[in-house]
């Protein structure tokens, strides 16, 4: 069975950029979170990309937040991009999440 979400990963000139799509919802956030961890170090510049998701929940945000403050703690750099559907932005402006987004 395939997973309901995707994340895919490529070095860009030593910015390891990750992409996510797909259900990123509290159902699958363990195996996301595993996944992730494979893909990428605190030691080295990470971008994550939010690429038009099907859902993405506050779990999701948790987990992104989670990350980068880990990130930053080692002194390393953190990015995130997004591009949402208008609901999930409202449902990240209602939250008071947006920022942590950058869409």
């Amino acid at each position: 069975m395939s997973n309901p979400y995707t994340i895919a990963a490529i070095d860009k000139n030593g910015t390891m950029e990750v992409s996510f799509s797909g259900n990123l919802i509290i159902n699958h956030i363990e195996k996301i979170y595993e996944e992730m961890q494979e893909l990428i170090t605190p030691e080295q510049p990470v971008t994550f990309i939010i690429n038009n998701p099907e859902n993405l929940d506050i779990a999701f945000v948790q987990m992104v937040i989670s990350v980068k403050h880990k990130w930053k703690a080692k002194g390393s750099e953190f990015h995130v991009k997004s591009e949402l559907k208008e609901d999930l932005k409202q449902l990240m402006i209602k939250t008071g999440l947006e920022k942590e987004l950058n869409y």
